[in-house]
């Protein structure tokens, strides 16, 4: 499964999950890296090289992610 990451109108990135695996990795879209902006500068690399997070904590997705889903799990309870 791949996840298009998106702020506003701009492509940040993708998620996508190792079916073989199960983890999942993140990468930053070309286009996004002239942004300079890192959506989370302490855990993820500003580069466009497909990256895991290798802390189980949140199954295996980066925290920024981890957090916004459980933000969208609060407004639809």
């Amino acid at each position: 499964m791949i996840i298009e990451v998106r702020m506003g109108e701009k492509t940040v990135g993708r998620l996508a999950e190792d079916l073989q695996t199960g983890q999942i990795y993140f990468q930053y879209e070309n286009e996004w890296m002239q942004s300079g902006v890192n959506i989370s500068p302490f855990h993820l690399e500003f580069y466009t090289i497909a990256q895991r997070h290798l802390n189980e904590k949140f199954h295996g997705l980066h925290g920024v992610f981890a957090n916004q889903q459980r933000r969208n799990e609060s407004f639809s309870e």
